[in-house]
């Protein structure tokens, strides 16, 4: 592939790039930007559900109150000190005559047969008005009245009631546009504005109406300036867009100036040679200079600059005859399917969806290919003092991987590099230093062999060890030069996977410290997300789960209730029963998670546990009330094992309960828990391992078990 070629198809990918993350950037913008235009509005509306609630709780007792005094004989006094929202309670005959409690002054003139409160509720039987308790028209007044057969009677509830009602939610709510109506536009309270602004209530575009049911006839009305609302958004979002464009086009560039100059231009020189090589032209033999910062690289070049020689070297000594050309032939296809194999190997290094065994195998599988002697081979690592076997070739590998030997990682240290043995000497140092039953396993799964070539590749943080056996007598030296390119590779991958591995395990333990916290409040043990997903990972394996995803389970388990961190610290440790408004924050604790493990694949099933644990099978759950096989399966299972852990559980508000009576109310429900709420599936494998899981909560309450 020439270098104008490569160039072209760098600037197209570059291109591409900016193309795509240009579209997903305004995807993720627009996004961002509608969910919380929306968060927003749903804040309001909830609010206002709750405003709306607490003016209906005062209306309808007042209208109660009424009923009752109807029907008994307007025992004034009583029905005042009943309710601390009452200012005036008054009684007006079909003459006019009027009776009031507290009593007060009326002015000689006054005829409560011409006011509003009296009309409406002789015309409709139960009237609600709107008047003021002062000339300046400063302090509005509720009155309910209604009709009876003599006249009417009514209620004038206190002027700072719904005023301080309101009032609360001030930081959140415009206070100037929420008002009071009745169905027919007639405003029945807002202190908050002059009346002029009320005359134009309807006549303002550009606004967002929210209308919210109290009682019959009487309506919650909020008016919200939309364009406010957009501008505040719309700016947060420019400034991540742009923000968002800078970061990746940093990164963008650094990262493909680090690959290319240690890996692109490399490999390009190394297939550039491989393709020109010509043994009969001066200008076809290409030998390659070590100048690269990546030390493998420069052990790759090395054994091609070896190999090249000694293709040249043999082209000389055999070019007379026809047997020796096909010879030299044949060395050279040998070392272009060397080099094939070595190329396949450095694509795979980046693809993090390999495993250690799976990359490994592969490896292990192209370097017995590619080693004319090599007829089996062995790959195995010494990590925190213990050997033990990645994979195997020509040996029986489910054998070998019962052989987990305690061992100084050090031990390794003198034997670092290129070794060469026999079977018989070495299963007599096997003998020395393993016990007979490790030894019986080892020497069982091995396949008998005349020489083994060995390579150790020692650090101080691991071990690898790679081996490829022969029935022959040796190994060329050109077989150990291409063994030794092999294992550079290999040290390569598990070096970058290692990293890998270390930055997933940093993130995760901080993970599960914050769920640790989140949970103080009510684990009074600190096991409890432990015995989660332990329980959990117990029921997956039952449910026909993979190992992997078993694991998987297991670890992101404990991080159900993470969400829990950003929910206020008062109200988790609150004693007293929630009120309505702190169950809601409470319940936000699943949707608080995505801050946390959202954008990230590695944390894509930990998210799902986190959001969706709360789901009930019958669709009665939260936060989104799904139903049935639209729940994740792997919530569902923490699900069950989190209500059994709460119940086994001590508690601040209860005792801990038995095995057998929390078994009872999963599978018979009571007040709370419903049989209804889990997967039909897996509550039939709950019932059916009930005493596996009982000695798995009992193991690690009891300390068998403290850490995953």
């Amino acid at each position: 592939m020439k270098r104008k070629k490569i160039k072209k198809i760098a600037n197209i990918i570059i291109i591409q790039f900016f193309i795509i993350l240009f579209v997903l950037s305004i995807i993720i913008i627009f996004l961002v930007y509608k969910n919380e235009l929306e968060e927003e509005k749903l804040k309001i509306e909830n609010e206002l559900s709750i405003i709306s609630i607490k003016i209906n709780d005062i209306l309808s007792n007042t209208i109660n109150l009424l009923n009752i005094l109807d029907a008994k004989d307007y025992d004034f006094r009583k029905a005042y000190n009943f309710s601390q929202n009452i200012q005036y309670i008054y009684y007006t005959n079909n003459n006019g005559e009027i009776i009031i409690y507290p009593k007060i002054i009326i002015p000689e003139n006054f005829n409560p047969k011409e006011k509003g409160w009296y009309i409406e509720a002789i015309k409709n039987g139960i009237a609600i008005t709107y008047s003021y308790a002062d000339i300046e028209k400063t302090m509005p007044v509720i009155t309910i009245s209604k009709k009876l057969n003599e006249g009417v009677l009514a209620i004038d509830l206190k002027p700072e009631i719904i005023f301080n009602i309101i009032k609360n939610y001030e930081n959140s709510i415009d206070l100037n546009n929420i008002y009071l109506i009745k169905e027919n536009g007639e405003i029945i309270f807002n202190d908050f504005k002059d009346q002029e602004y009320k005359k134009n209530l309807y006549e303002r575009n550009g606004l967002l109406h929210i209308n919210k049911k109290i009682i019959e006839d009487v309506y919650l009305l909020y008016i919200y300036d939309i364009k406010k609302l957009n501008n505040k958004y719309l700016k947060r979002s420019l400034l991540l867009f742009i923000v968002y464009i800078i970061f990746f086009y940093i990164m963008y560039n650094n990262t493909k100036k680090y690959i290319n100059k240690n890996f692109i231009i490399p490999i390009e020189k190394i297939e550039h040679a491989m393709k020109n090589f010509n043994y009969e032209s001066k200008d076809g033999i290409i030998y390659l200079n070590k100048e690269y910062y990546i030390e493998e690289i420069n052990s790759i070049i090395d054994s091609y600059n070896v190999l090249v020689s000694t293709v040249i070297a043999s082209t000389l000594n055999f070019k007379l005859t026809t047997d020796e050309i096909k010879k030299m032939y044949n060395k050279v296809n040998s070392i272009n399917d060397t080099f094939v194999n070595i190329i396949h190997l450095i694509t795979k290094l980046d693809d993090k969806a390999l495993n250690l065994e799976e990359y490994y195998r592969i490896l292990l599988k192209n370097l017995i290919e590619t080693v004319p002697e090599a007829e089996s081979g062995s790959i195995s690592i010494i990590d925190n003092n213990k050997w033990k076997y990645i994979t195997a070739i020509g040996h029986d590998i489910d054998k070998l991987k019962k052989v987990e030997i305690d061992i100084d990682k050090r031990f390794f240290e003198k034997y670092n590099g290129i070794k060469i043995n026999s079977y018989e000497n070495l299963f007599e140092v096997n003998k020395k230093i393993l016990d007979d039953n490790t030894y019986k396993i080892l020497k069982d799964g091995t396949t008998p062999f005349k020489v083994v070539l060995s390579y150790v590749n020692y650090t101080d943080r691991f071990s690898l060890l790679v081996s490829i056996e022969t029935n022959k007598d040796r190994f060329s030296d050109k077989s150990i030069e291409i063994f030794k390119a092999f294992n550079n590779i290999s040290k390569i991958f598990f070096e970058k996977k290692l990293e890998l591995d270390n930055i997933q395990d940093i993130y995760f333990k901080f993970a599960e410290k914050l769920a640790s916290v989140a949970e103080g409040h009510d684990d009074l043990t600190g096991k409890h997300i432990f015995r989660v997903g332990e329980i959990s990972s117990y029921l997956a394996e039952k449910m026909g789960f993979n190992s992997k995803d078993v694991e998987r389970i297991r670890r992101f388990a404990p991080l159900h209730d993470i969400g829990k961190i950003y929910v206020p610290y008062e109200i988790l440790n609150k004693k007293d029963k929630l009120t309505d408004e702190e169950w809601e924050e409470m319940k936000m604790h699943t949707i608080y998670a995505k801050k946390l493990l959202d954008n990230d694949n590695y944390f894509e099933l930990a998210l799902n546990i986190a959001l969706y644990h709360h789901e009930n099978y019958d669709g009665s759950g939260y936060p989104y009330g799904l139903k049935g096989e639209r729940i994740p399966m792997e919530a569902m299972l923490v699900k069950i094992a989190d209500i059994y852990d709460a119940l086994r559980s001590k508690r601040s508000y209860k005792d801990a309960y038995s095995h057998e009576k929390v078994l009872e109310i999963i599978i018979n429900g009571d007040d709370r828990v419903k049989p209804e709420h889990f997967n039909p599936n897996l509550l039939e494998i709950f019932k059916k391992y009930n005493n596996e899981i009982n000695e798995i909560w009992n193991k690690i309450n009891g300390g068998g078990i403290n850490e995953y």
